[in-house]
């Protein structure tokens, strides 16, 4: 009977430990990673030399560590991936202020240009006002010749018109 009893004391932690093995692989293979962890935790405090507890912690903590990895993968992926659509969309944005400031700039000369032509425009018509208003108040040559043959018969007439001068007198004999 103490044999029995002491098979059963023995035998009762190996069938618990059989039980937790079972119940953690099958979390395991559920994809329960972090509580079937748990429970083999438990179960080696008990007993720490069981090795099958051991080999399915270790194969557990491998998985946990390999899916921490390709999540950070994946989130160093998806921020990659974010970045180069910032970029991308800051590259555009760039081109596009770009575009909006060769625009700008087009539109800013294409106003000074129209200035600068409707500005010589208006010197060329005051050059040519100028010039009729000149060539309005030059005398022709035709109206000089007869200006200065009108003014030539008026001082002639003038001549004529002149008293005409009376000689001085001679002296007759002596005046005494």
């Amino acid at each position: 009977m103490k044999f029995l009893i002491i098979l059963i004391l023995f035998s009762s932690p190996l069938l618990a430990n059989e039980e937790i093995f079972n119940k953690s692989a099958n979390l395991y293979i559920n994809g329960n990673l972090q509580e079937a962890g748990r429970l083999i935790q438990t179960a080696l405090q008990a007993d720490p030399s069981n090795e099958k507890l051991r080999a399915l912690l270790d194969k557990i903590r491998e998985e946990l560590e390999q899916e921490k990895q390709d999540s950070q993968g994946e989130n160093s992926q998806d921020q990659q991936q974010e970045e180069q659509e910032q970029e991308q969309q800051q590259g555009e944005d760039q081109q596009e202020q770009e575009g909006q400031e060769e625009k700008e700039e087009q539109q800013k000369q294409e106003e000074q240009q129209q200035q600068e032509a409707e500005k010589n425009e208006q010197e060329e018509q005051e050059k040519q006002q100028q010039a009729q208003a000149e060539k309005e108040e030059e005398i022709n040559k035709e109206e000089a010749e007869r200006i200065l043959k009108a003014l030539q018969a008026e001082e002639q007439d003038a001549q004529k018109r002149k008293a005409p001068v009376q000689g001085t007198r001679r002296a007759r004999g002596k005046d005494w």
